[in-house]
């Protein structure tokens, strides 16, 4: 996972050495195996900057720009169209939930990153969370060849006592 979030930070095997606490030799070997089993992530990587370099900006998925001036710094352009994307298809479920709910006694209570926090009335446990987790995954229209998948967790107390 370490290696996954650094190489699409840009991250070479010396900075990658460093960030895992192993020698250079290990993790050259592991930036190497990365490359080989995931060359879309660099095409990816590549596209994204030759854009930013020819408009000055990159889009997300929802036509949301980015701009970047300083071209040290243009590696964060690949997150930034990833995590845009995220948080603007989070913005759209949310919507769509709140719609949902209107006529329901369960209610949407906040955002909290990647999360939703919802308060599900006792009567409608058995089929509110279904509805909810129908719509987080229906993103498809936006982002078509990457399968959402959202999961559902349930407390009576806090959150520290989260179930499936």
């Amino acid at each position: 996972k370490s290696t996954n979030f650094a190489k699409n930070y840009g991250c070479g095997a010396k900075t990658l050495s460093e960030n895992l606490g192993v020698t250079l030799e290990i993790a050259t070997k592991l930036s190497e195996a990365y490359n080989q089993a995931y060359p879309g992530v660099i095409e990816y990587q590549k596209l994204v900057q030759s854009q930013l370099a020819l408009k000055g900006y990159v889009t997300n998925l929802y036509g949301r720009r980015y701009y970047l001036e300083n071209s040290t710094n243009y590696y964060k352009a690949n997150n930034y169209v990833i995590q845009g994307t995220g948080a603007d298809a989070l913005k759209e479920v949310e919507i769509k939930i709140c719609e949902y709910l209107k006529d329901k006694k369960s209610r949407f209570i906040l955002p909290i990153h990647d999360e939703l926090a919802l308060e599900i009335a006792p009567e409608e446990e058995s089929f509110v969370p279904a509805k909810i987790q129908e719509l987080m995954e229906s993103i498809g229209d936006t982002i078509k060849y990457v399968p959402m998948v959202a999961e559902i967790e349930c407390t009576d107390t806090n959150w520290a006592e989260k179930h499936e």
